[in-house]
């Protein structure tokens, strides 16, 4: 998905947004509205700004709330920076794929982000997991990291277990699946379209579901908005 393609998949989601074009990338102003069961609305009034080489996966875009009707204001504990900049993009684990989701899926993100600050406007608790802003929640992350990749490696392994070991790297979703007159791997003699192909295809689709692997925190300050970038 281009990065044309998917600001114009995101519009048509939010076809009242305005558009406008910058030297640096494109922005995006509008509003998202989120419904509670008891009928009232909470309106934020958004900035929405995606870089020139989005969907790059460094190429962050970031979400600004302008207004809002929650009453008071929003700060750190809520994850919001003081110009209403959002900190969605920490951890590391709950990044988005933007290749495959597009702002789309960015945009996703951002309203669970803004459904948890609705709930903290009222409770005073911030729902759910999060991390700590700046470089404590950054070394809160890189601590937990081992742990995290070793939950990750063993729930794969898990799927993976019954493959022969000459069809495992085929099950990692990034690397091609072979040809279906291929000879399989498994050393059958036989097609691979006919031997291991349907099996294997099922535990791709297991493994893609878990999601990327945890990884280490990139060196700059591009992941986390309450972090101030470093001008080129």
């Amino acid at each position: 998905m281009t990065r044309e393609e998917s600001i114009q998949k995101a519009l048509t989601r939010y076809p009242r947004w305005r558009v406008v074009d910058k030297p640096d990338g494109t922005v995006l102003v509008g509003s998202i509205v989120l419904s509670t069961p008891s009928g009232q609305d909470f309106r934020f009034r958004m900035r929405v700004f995606v870089p020139l080489d989005f969907p790059h996966s460094d190429a962050h875009p970031t979400a600004r709330v302008m207004k809002h009707n929650l009453g008071g204001n929003l700060g750190a504990d809520a994850h919001m920076g003081l110009d209403g900049t959002l900190c969605v993009q920490m951890p590391e684990r709950h990044q988005v794929n933007y290749r495959e989701v597009g702002l789309s899926g960015f945009l996703d993100q951002v309203t669970l982000h803004l459904d948890r600050a609705r709930l903290y406007a009222f409770t005073g608790r911030y729902p759910g997991e999060a991390y700590d802003h700046n470089d404590k929640g950054r070394r809160q992350y890189q601590q937990e990291l081992p742990q995290l990749l070793a939950e990750y490696v063993h729930r794969r392994d898990a799927l993976i277990a019954h493959l022969p070991m000459s069809l495992r790297r085929y099950a990692d979703p990034r690397v091609p699946l072979l040809e279906n007159r291929a000879w399989c791997p498994c050393g059958s003699d036989t097609r691979f379209g006919d031997c291991h192909r349907r099996g294997l295809t099922q535990v791709r689709m297991r493994v893609a579901e878990l999601g990327e692997p945890p990884r280490p925190l990139i060196p700059a300050g591009l992941r986390n908005p309450f972090t101030p970038r470093r001008r080129r």
